[in-house]
């Protein structure tokens, strides 16, 4: 790139009426534009995730389309339950405020902004930078080039690679919005987001969010003044928050510039190792949506997309005069930003490649067990990429409740480590294939077993899963029974002995009183009737002794 160009963009907003309707149903909406009725289908965006612990709660960003219309798409978000974001709807875009919504019989009402192309055009100055500045950003050592066409052969979520994204705020920003500063700021990136997976199918990496609580930068109103001053303190590395010297950086601040102009960046400087690869956009009012839209023909620049010529058609997103309802990147501006990207240096070194790691949950997997008992749970490990593939990942778990122990976890059929006593495992894998097995054997101490499973990358760092949501499983098991209780044993030698002597002894007594009486068992009778039978024989043996000396005495 021999010259480098910075673009203004003066921007005026026209308001036209639109009437929106808007069911309860956070993941089901619908819309009535001018008498015509829509509905969509959305669903919580997988990469906008909170950055700010409990600051985000209560607000949601969603993803999605108008059923029955395949070329439209929605960003919308809902922030303490007031909606706001855009809708495109046959090329049209359609933007939603809280200050334009109200609630009617449980239906959001919303008299849209959708600015006709201005009459008015906007103006633009484009003027080669100094030429030390200039060769600064020629600078970069020649590395490998890949073309756009097999960085992007396929998607996944839509995605085919993220850029780096660094953001900050200044203080009159957050002034603006105070609590829900950051909700707002997820809101913005979900927009700016969906112009470019929609045309190009590149997402962001917000890898920096940066509430600034001092005045960092110029002071200046002036967006040329203060875009050199964003990247003198880029390259002389004066800004501690940034991460990626070489990933896009963007300022948004409160305050208004001179003149028409909202926004300036430089131009076609992704990857720029000089500070080159910066803009700064202003908040137009408190308008989340269409700071949105600044910021995204800003970044267009960035991506080495100049102003549509006329050949290019009107109305797009980087057209000389642009109005609120530009919903897409004209081909002229989409073909420049391939080209830009096909043409970089070292493309891996500011922009990250979609994979998409998973886990399931075996089919085979109990659903009941015994207190006391093991287990051995299998779960499905999937690994998708286009065209970095993933060279290792970590597979961690836990036992949520105590009420449970891993005894053995293994990979591949390599073992995992388990720490805590038992308590959690990890793993690490190398080149994973397509499909992974992991098993889990655990020992059963309580009474309701949960456990929690996720799946990351660690190499290569230019990878990133676009989904979220389907990185980690929680498995319970709440049906264990008691353990079994196991009867008295009756076999053992020592009670043998006893059951057998006393038998003997009874059939000893048994003999004599049936030779006796002729009597039945003793088993059968009672003991007094036994003692009884005992005195009388006693007794008849006395007499059967005494009859011999009785006739003796009688004879003398």
């Amino acid at each position: 790139m021999s010259t480098l160009f910075i673009r203004m963009f003066i921007f005026t907003v026209f308001i036209a009426g639109s009437t929106l309707a808007n069911a309860t149903n956070s993941n089901a909406i619908t819309i009535n534009i001018d008498g015509v009725t829509y509905q969509t289908s959305l669903s919580p965006n997988p990469r906008i995730h909170p950055h700010y612990d409990s600051s985000t709660e209560g607000s949601t960003h969603f993803i999605g389309t108008l059923e029955e219309h395949a070329e439209s798409w929605a960003r919308l978000s809902l922030i303490d339950e007031q909606w706001q974001g855009v809708l495109s709807i046959y090329g049209t875009l359609h933007v939603i405020t809280p200050s334009n919504s109200t609630f009617n019989n449980a239906t959001l009402m919303v008299s849209t902004i959708a600015a006709k192309n201005s009459n008015i055009p906007m103006s633009c100055g484009a003027s080669p930078l100094d030429d030390n500045l200039s060769s600064l950003s020629n600078k970069t050592v020649l590395q490998q080039t890949i073309d756009y066409n097999s960085l992007c052969s396929g998607t996944l979520e839509g995605v085919c690679m993220m850029a780096e994204l660094e953001m900050a705020f200044d203080l009159a920003f957050q002034q603006t919005f105070a609590s829900e500063t950051e909700s707002q700021i997820d809101s913005i990136l979900n927009i700016v987001e969906g112009y470019y997976i929609n045309d190009l199918n590149i997402g962001f990496d917000r890898i920096t969010t940066e509430l600034l609580d001092s005045e960092q930068f110029s002071t200046s109103t002036d967006p040329t003044t203060l875009l050199g001053d964003i990247q003198s303190k880029k390259i002389n590395q004066q800004l501690p928050f940034i991460k990626n010297n070489r990933a896009i950086f963007h300022l948004v601040t409160g305050r208004e510039f001179d003149g028409s102009t909202v926004g300036v960046a430089y131009v076609g400087t992704i990857c720029n190792n000089n500070g080159f690869s910066s803009g700064t956009s202003q908040l137009i009012g408190n308008n989340i949506p269409l700071t949105a839209l600044v910021i995204a023909h800003e970044i267009g620049h960035n991506f080495g997309s100049d102003h549509d010529e006329d050949s290019c058609g009107t109305g797009f997103i980087m057209a000389a005069s642009l109005n609120a309802s530009a919903s897409q990147f004209s081909t002229c501006s989409t073909d420049s930003m391939q080209s830009t990207i096909s043409a970089t240096d070292d493309i891996n070194q500011c922009m990250n490649f979609a994979v998409d790691l998973s886990i399931s949950e075996a089919e085979t997997n109990v659903d009941e067990a015994e207190q006391g008992s093991e287990i051995t749970d299998q779960f499905d490990l999937s690994v998708t990429s286009i065209f970095q593939p993933v060279t290792m990942l970590s597979v961690t778990g836990s036992v949520d409740n105590s009420e449970g122990e891993f005894t053995s976890v293994s990979i591949g059929g390599n073992s995992c480590d388990i720490s805590n006593e038992g308590q959690n495992y990890q793993c690490n894998l190398n080149n994973p294939l397509t499909t992974n097995e992991i098993l889990t054997t655990l020992l059963i101490t309580g009474e309701q077993l949960t456990t929690t499973h996720s799946i990351t990358t660690i190499t290569p760092d230019n990878v990133i899963d676009v989904n979220f949501n389907n990185n980690t499983l929680t498995r319970s098991l709440d049906n264990i029974t008691p353990p079994s209780e196991t009867p008295p044993s009756t076999t053992s030698d020592n009670t043998s002995t006893e059951v057998s002597e006393t038998p003997e002894s009874t059939s000893s007594s048994n003999n004599e009183a049936d030779s006796s009486s002729g009597g039945g068992g003793a088993g059968s009778m009672h003991w007094p009737l036994l003692i009884l039978l005992m005195v009388w024989s006693i007794l008849n043996r006395i007499r059967l002794i005494h009859e011999p000396f009785k006739h003796l005495l009688t004879n003398k």
